[in-house]
Parts: C-alpha cells; sequence; structure tokens
C-alpha cells in the first residue's frame, strides 16, 4: 500500500484576539480596535479572521483568530516588550505543533486488485 501524510491544513495556527489582549495586557476591545484598522489599512474583510466566543454569562461575543503573519502585523505596533511576548507565545505555538504526531493514511494500491477489492468492501 502507498502512504500519504495527511497535511490537515484546516488546522493552521492561529492567536486569538483574546489571547493577544492577555499576552499584551490590554483590553481585549482595544485590541479588536486596533484588528479592525489593520484589516483597513490591509484591505481584509473583517469575516476572513472573524470568530465569537462565549463569555462567562452566556453572551456570544466576536473575536478574531489570526495566523502568525498578521499577529506580526498587528504588534509590530505595540512596544518592544509587547512584541517580545508574542514573539516568545508564537514560538510556544509551534513548539506544541512540532510535538504533534502527523497522522499516516494509507491508501491502497488500486493497480492491485486484490488491494482494490479490500478497499471496496471495507467501507
Amino acid at each position: 500500500m502507498n502512504q500519504i501524510v495527511n497535511l490537515n491544513t484546516a488546522s493552521t495556527l492561529t492567536m486569538s484576539s483574546r489571547e493577544i489582549a492577555l499576552v499584551t495586557d490590554k483590553r481585549h476591545a482595544d485590541v479588536m480596535r486596533d484588528i479592525r484598522a489593520m484589516f483597513v489599512q490591509l484591505e481584509i474583510a473583517e469575516r476572513t479572521f472573524a470568530s465569537s466566543y462565549q463569555d462567562m454569562t452566556g453572551r456570544t461575543l466576536p473575536t478574531f483568530n489570526l495566523p502568525k503573519r498578521e499577529t506580526l502585523i498587528l504588534v509590530s505596533g505595540y512596544s518592544v516588550a509587547l512584541r517580545t511576548r508574542i514573539i516568545d507565545r508564537w514560538i510556544e505555538l509551534e513548539a506544541k505543533e512540532a510535538q504533534q504526531p502527523v497522522t499516516i493514511l494509507s491508501i491502497p494500491n488500486f493497480a492491485n486488485p486484490a488491494e482494490a477489492a479490500r478497499a471496496t468492501t471495507s467501507t
């Protein structure tokens, strides 16, 4: 059988606006304002990274999940100390992802009649 690696592109690392606020000691509302201003300047639609979360009272509130590039663009306007905290957090996230096992999927060799028969009957 042939093997392929499942790269699962849907699992792109992101950092939420809530986490950015926590790491930088900023109010979430201020981080959201900064992100929206960045989106305007970069001509990025908000919906591209929009998400929501429930607060402790059960209200659904907006948040953004930014990939590394957009996170670093955002914090490039922040102080050196805040940029350092964000960069250190990205290093942590990437290290954790690197430690996760890669899923290997087995693909039947359809050129082999026996393997092809097993594959079509085992669904």
